[in-house]
């Protein structure tokens, strides 16, 4: 499930890059789903999203069409909707590489992938068979394979060599590595950013069961979501519908579990990887195509270079007709249908929240009258009270004044005159 992790007829050590030809750049990284350049007139980097397949120690062959299209634009769509600061500067790329690359920025990375755990699944399902914990965290008894844990998980995995296997620990081993701060950081925007997303995922049909993150570092000490997010190849995503009955994955799953069971390949034998059979890859690709469609609610382009077009049998909702097939019009009609419903219901709910923003605002701005009306009553009542006890003082001071007068006056009136 590694953004990097990695069948092919070739081992992953015989990697060659796919677009240092036609770009013509100096060549940073091949890895076996991205390649790294140095960006064209910036200190940047391009990173290009390729439609290889790697499972194990090799990389399957032939590529599933459009794939490193498809993980990009949900990975950026992802970027968008959390509004998390991550390491994309660009989409403006040169024409070959359009759709699936990026300018990114240069980052420090950290040599962890930050993996928070929703449901009970995979790895943890196993370790918490056997021990109750899941990298060190106790859960409950009772719980069953695709259980929802009731508080979601950090899970790390430390990075291994190419051809190795990644490790996965528990916290403490990851302070350790990165330090106590660094560590709590990390841990805390991989729930968040799990928590947020899991959410909108669910309000679309899609259960994330689980995600991995990889972040990198700026000079200034700031921490950015870097490389591939949210997507078939990094997280676990079941359809809503038919969970927990149905657990298996939209992505490699579907490929894995054919090159164990259907395949005929001894993987511990001398034997070759076989290649895809043109069923697979269609599958694969529809599979790549109904994460991408459900979340973001919008239509992969082109189909598979195919003449047939086979059905999954666990997610109905990606099936791929012919464009003169009458009902393939009518699917792909509804299915456009449903991407404007989706960018009407995200444009409602936009305005749904600019009104209660100013519904607030109306709401502050009121209660700032009222108690400005307040004050200002108040304040007359104070004006008043003050008036009328003056009045009362002056009133009093002159009819004092007055009686004094009148009496000094009776008393020289009366006076007599003194002898000489």
């Amino acid at each position: 499930m590694r953004n990097e992790s990695g069948c092919d007829n070739r081992p992953v050590s015989s990697i060659e890059p796919v677009y240092a030809e036609t770009l013509g750049l100096p060549l940073v990284h091949a890895g076996r789903t991205h390649e790294l350049y140095e960006a064209p007139g910036r200190d940047a980097h391009l990173m290009v999203a390729i439609d290889r397949l790697p499972l194990g120690g090799h990389i399957l062959t032939p590529e599933i069409p459009d794939k490193g299209i498809i993980l990009s634009q949900m990975s950026l769509w992802w970027f968008d909707r959390l509004g998390v600061d991550n390491h994309v500067i660009s989409t403006d790329v040169p024409d070959a590489v359009a759709g699936r690359a990026v300018i990114v920025e240069k980052l420090t990375m950290f040599p962890v992938v930050c993996v928070a755990c929703g449901y009970l699944t995979g790895q943890g399902w196993m370790e918490y068979q056997q021990t109750g914990h899941v990298c060190g965290v106790p859960l409950p008894e009772g719980l069953r394979e695709g259980s929802r844990l009731d508080t979601p998980i950090f899970t790390p995995v430390i990075k291994a060599g190419r051809g190795e296997d990644d490790e996965y620990v528990d916290f403490s081993a990851i302070s350790e590595l990165v330090g106590p701060d660094i560590a709590h950081r990390l841990r805390d925007l991989t729930l968040d950013l799990y928590r947020r997303a899991e959410g909108i995922a669910r309000e679309r049909g899609v259960i994330i069961a689980d995600a991995e993150f990889e972040f990198g570092q700026r000079s200034d000490g700031t921490i950015v979501l870097a490389g591939e997010a949210l997507t078939p190849d990094s997280s676990r995503f079941w359809d809503a519908e038919t969970w927990p009955q149905n657990l298996v994955p939209w992505g490699v799953e579907y490929v894995r579990d054919w090159l164990v069971n259907d395949s005929g390949w001894d993987q511990a034998g001398d034997m070759a990887v076989p290649e895809l059979p043109v069923e697979v890859v269609t599958v694969t690709r529809q599979r790549y195509c109904a994460a991408y469609t459900r979340l973001t609610g919008r239509l992969c382009d082109g189909d598979p270079a195919q003449p047939e077009k086979p059905k999954d049998p666990d997610i109905a909702q990606v099936e791929a007709p012919r464009p003169d097939d009458l009902r393939g019009g009518i699917v792909r009609a509804l299915r456009q249908q449903a991407a404007v419903e989706t960018e009407l219901r995200e444009a409602y709910d936009r305005e749904e929240r600019l009104l209660r923003e100013i519904e607030q605002h109306d709401d502050e701005l009121s209660q700032y009258v009222w108690q400005l009306q307040t004050s200002l009553a108040e304040r007359d009542r104070q004006l008043t009270d003050l008036r009328r006890r003056y009045d009362n003082l002056a009133s009093s001071k002159m009819g004092r004044i007055q009686r004094a007068w009148w009496n000094l006056r009776s008393r020289t009136r009366g006076a007599k005159p003194g002898k000489e």
